[in-house]
């Protein structure tokens, strides 16, 4: 099931520098609180709908990427190493410390397939488009 969650938006001019490009300077757009650990990946999904963000807590956390709501958490792997998502649907792939590889159909929340086999932290993989 959807669970809620919260967002805080904040966006600030910066103060006036001369000489320096205020585009340039990087602004805080969101804050997607939720996970207990440290977040090392974020992907966004191909249609810009939704955004994976995957931590060392092992959850997979599913954000509406234009309102920053928790729409779903994802659980199963250790530790997350990257996500991606297909470019042609709401499926997403997760690779863990454990040795295995995840995905997931979004839309649903449903755990489509584990890959298991390597010995050691499957650290990088992606979809081939």
């Amino acid at each position: 099931s959807a669970e809620e969650g919260s967002a805080s938006a904040s966006v600030a001019e910066p103060p006036a520098v001369p000489g320096i490009d205020i585009k340039m300077i990087p602004t805080l757009v969101a804050s997607l609180d939720g996970h207990t650990d440290t977040v090392v990946a974020v992907a966004f999904a191909s249609d810009g709908s939704l955004v994976a963000t995957g931590g060392m807590d092992g959850m997979v956390k599913l954000w509406d990427a234009r309102t920053g709501v928790l729409k779903r958490t994802l659980e199963g792997p250790a530790d997350v190493e990257w996500l991606d998502w297909h470019t042609k649907g709401n499926v997403l792939l997760a690779g863990s410390s454990d040795g295995t590889v995840w995905m997931w159909l979004a839309a649903s929340g449903a755990c489509m397939q584990v890959f298991a086999g390597h010995e050691g932290s499957v650290t990088a993989g992606l979809f081939t488009p």
